[in-house]
């Protein structure tokens, strides 16, 4: 790894900079990406553990539905 670092650093000052800002915006976007599925398969979790604790509570399908679709007040007036 280091090896390909340094071949990197030593081409003409203009193109390996040009090639470093390239890898960066790579490994960037990489990281980005896992970090957005993460938080996506985190919030998917958080969800089904919340419909078992409605469903647990006795709630039918319908009240389930109309909780987890529910916005609140205040999420209303600030996307307005």
């Amino acid at each position: 790894m280091i090896e390909i670092v340094d071949r990197i650093v030593s081409i003409q000052t203009p193109f390996n900079m040009i090639v470093l800002m390239f890898a960066f915006g790579m490994i960037f976007g990489i990281v980005a990406s896992v970090a957005r599925e993460t938080r996506r398969y985190l919030v998917h979790r958080q969800e089904l553990e919340f419909r078992r604790e409605l469903v647990e509570r006795g709630l039918d399908p319908t009240e389930i539905e109309k909780v987890m679709t529910a916005t609140p007040k205040d999420a209303k007036t600030k996307s307005a």
